[in-house]
């Protein structure tokens, strides 16, 4: 038998009732729901409907979610077509969906004395955790989910040939810079206004998306509120909104392109005919800003817009989300004790420390939240043996656990599993997630190759995605198993030249299925090729950029033949807020955010902006009276633009070392800085002094005063002196 599934609300809009009435009736297995509540998901594209040749209702599915993740509120096959494969046909629906929208996840929650649960395990819906149901009730619910596909690294059977596949594709742009999340002007009425979504709204407000969202308005945001306050200049909304962040204003001529496109698209009748209203044009002006400021996400209660959700996504890359899509709930807590790093986040604190057999009780109760069962959690707490002891890291708010991590201590040759888990409901989620994988990594033994096996909490999605941000990849064709694990990573310690290449290429060659080139592309090859990777016992090649492969390969610097690099100078008491310097004297006093960030923001003035690039090194020079007037390590240039304050300030400050007023000092008389983003810091084992910079001729006579760019001669004579065994 074909069936059809209906997703357009004008298909789907006869069937409403129906859906409502089954729902209805069915109360025990979907709970309540208001009539208006299957309307407004049908607008939203959120309401599917499966149907016969006849075009008799068969079955529904009912979704939402938010980046990264899609929840089942419902799915339902009626009666007489169960057994016609109605339920599995819409799950499979709903899975390629979430590919398409890099969703790494859909989860479900089933009550557990529900015989649908055979039906979710048959589809592959795995109990991450149980929770307690309703007071009323009093159930047990099953929190099912199922990882979608990601990217494999290793297996290139199904690329014959070199392809546009996303295979091996990593982020090669600034990944870990601050979302920003405009918000819309009916947002805020509701909270003002008590409106039902009420307390939505204040947890929205009250705390950062994801742990590294900036919530935020734009400027016709305030222009909108002033047009209608103008008689009480005492108004709170106003009062309220102007203490928010505000995206920069951006002229209307420069706006105006961008507006067309949207009216199209969110109000298309309106549009076609010309009958567009004044609401409908500021509503236009506030997505455009959002798209001119590159903001991740626009929050709003409009219909029209949120009905555009998809095309708006596809076409601007923009997510448009409900108040209720946008939040999850939070964990609040204050006074975290002082410990081995403690960092200062939005005023409150968070630290880490080793793991003590006095915590290990509160840690059981933390995993097993997490949905890990008890020879698992054994596992996982495991110390390793004497000689092969195992790195354990505890994550504190206050007094609860909020993340956990361990690695080490293997006797697997060049394996390595690193257990990592985050409470993803927290405000610091992901910072952790960055600390606890960077922390993992730096400590790998110089030149050897060693392979990262990542396991994870079922259904964690932003570890999955920062994971795979970092170079992670599917576990595949492994030469040597190592038991199930879901992501795999292949890490160097070091540095690659040309001439320890051939002796790189045999090992990653012996420790996967992969061929590396018999030598090394030279910058210019990386630039115009990349590098070729090919399958060893499967036909297939691959080609990746110079900064996917540091990445993939990451610690690793790879120092090609041509490749630049750029001096940036740096006062000490900025580089000691940048860098967690493994040798410096432990602190009890919180120190700044970004000692806990992979990916580090340098700010500077325009001057010689141009000089740096992404994919070149950054050698920090420690400057001034108090410095050691030496380069003391490099990173990698992730990304350089100038940018204007206000948005350095919603997007990249946490990661950086100057706070708004030091930012407004060095911001040109049009507010521009120059702004730098860098990861995969190395400190030299040691200083390069001045003298020998100045000697060599690396540098010029403004004596690095200002950022200077330096040939790959002076980068390898730079490497060489600082350190031992190079």
């Amino acid at each position: 038998m074909e069936f059809r599934i209906l997703k357009q609300f004008e298909q789907l809009e006869s069937y409403i009732e129906q859906v409502n009435a089954l729902a209805d009736q069915n109360t025990n297995i979907f709970g309540f729901l208001p009539k208006s509540a299957y309307k407004e998901q049908a607008l939203q594209g959120k309401l599917w409907i499966c149907i016969d040749p006849d075009s008799q209702y068969a079955g529904h599915l009912l979704f939402g979610g938010k980046p990264l993740s899609l929840n089942i509120a419902q799915l339902f096959v009626a009666e007489s077509y169960r057994r016609h494969g109605v339920g599995e046909r819409l799950l499979r629906e709903l899975e390629s969906y979430g590919s398409k929208h890099n969703c790494l996840s859909i989860k479900a929650r089933v009550a557990a004395d529900l015989p649908a649960n055979r039906f979710w395990d048959k589809q592959g819906y795995r109990i991450a955790r149980q929770e307690d149901g309703g007071k009323t009730t009093k159930r047990r619910i099953n929190v099912r989910a199922k990882d979608l596909d990601v990217p494999s690294l290793l297996d290139l059977a199904s690329l014959p040939t070199e392809t546009m596949q996303s295979d091996l594709i990593v982020s090669a742009v600034s990944a870990l810079e601050t979302s920003t999340y405009a918000i819309d002007v009916n947002v805020v009425l509701d909270l003002t206004k008590e409106r039902k979504n009420e307390d939505t709204i204040r947890r929205l407000l009250g705390f950062s998306l994801y742990g590294k969202g900036q919530v935020c308005v734009t400027a016709e945001f305030v222009t909108e509120l002033e047009k209608h306050s103008s008689n009480f200049p005492k108004d709170p909304v106003l009062a309220f909104a102007k203490v928010l962040p505000t995206l920069p204003r951006v002229a209307d001529d420069v706006l105006a392109p961008v507006a067309g496109e949207l009216a199209a698209i969110v109000f298309p009748d309106r549009h076609r005919n010309r009958q567009l209203k004044d609401s409908d044009l500021s509503d236009l002006r506030h997505l455009a800003q959002c798209i001119h400021h590159e903001a991740t996400g626009f929050i709003t209660s409009d219909g029209a817009i949120l009905r555009a959700q998809e095309e708006l996504y596809q076409r601007f890359n923009i997510q448009v989300l409900s108040p209720d899509e946008a939040v999850s709930s939070t964990v609040q807590s204050v006074g975290a004790i002082p410990k081995a790093l403690c960092i200062s986040h939005e005023g409150q604190n968070l630290s880490t420390e080793p793991f003590v057999e006095n915590d290990r009780k509160v840690l059981e109760e933390f995993l097993e939240h997490q949905g890990f069962n008890s020879v698992e959690r054994r596992h996982i707490l495991a110390a390793g043996v004497v000689g092969r002891e195992r790195t354990r890291l505890v994550a504190w708010h206050g007094g609860s656990v909020v993340g956990y991590s361990s690695w080490g201590g293997d006797n697997l040759g060049n394996y390595r599993v690193l257990y990592l888990v985050v409470d993803e409901e927290t405000q610091f989620a992901q910072n952790l997630i960055d600390h606890f994988i960077y922390k993992a990594t730096i400590g790998l033994p110089d030149s050897e190759l060693t392979l990262i096996a990542l396991s994870i909490p079922l259904g964690n999605d932003l570890s999955r995605k920062t994971a795979l941000d970092r170079g992670f990849r599917k576990n595949a064709n492994l030469a040597v198993g190592i038991g199930e694990c879901d992501l795999v990573k292949m890490s160097f310690g070091g540095y690659v030249t040309a001439e320890t290449w051939k002796d790189f290429a045999e090992r990653v060659s012996t420790a996967v299925d992969l061929a590396l080139p018999e030598r090394m592309p030279t910058f210019e090859e990386f630039s115009h090729t990349g590098i070729v990777l090919t399958g060893k016992s499967v036909s297939g090649v691959v080609t990746t950029s110079l900064q996917e492969a540091e990445t993939l390969f990451s610690p690793a610097v790879f120092l090609c033949e041509g490749r630049e690099a750029v001096v940036v100078p740096i006062k000490k008491h900025y580089i000691e807020k940048l860098i967690d310097e493994p040798k410096k004297q432990l602190s009890w006093l919180p120190e700044s955010e970004a000692l806990m960030h992979v990916e580090k923001a340098y700010f500077k003035s325009k001057r010689n902006s141009r000089l740096i690039q992404p994919g070149q090194l950054a050698f920090f020079y420690v400057s001034g009276n108090d410095g050691d007037k030496a380069v003391v390590g490099h990173g990698r240039v992730t990304s350089s633009r100038v940018m204007e304050v206000d948005s350095v300030i919603l997007k990249l400050k946490r990661q950086g070392a100057l706070d708004e007023a030091d930012l407004r000092k060095i911001a040109d008389e049009d507010g521009n800085i120059h702004t730098i983003t860098f990861d995969n810091f190395r400190f030299l084992d040691l200083p390069v002094p001045f003298s020998f910079l100045k000697q060599n001729r690396f540098i010029s006579g403004a004596n690095l005063i200002t950022a200077e760019k330096i040939p790959y001669q002076a980068l390898s004579a730079i490497i060489k002196a600082g350190n031992s065994n190079e």
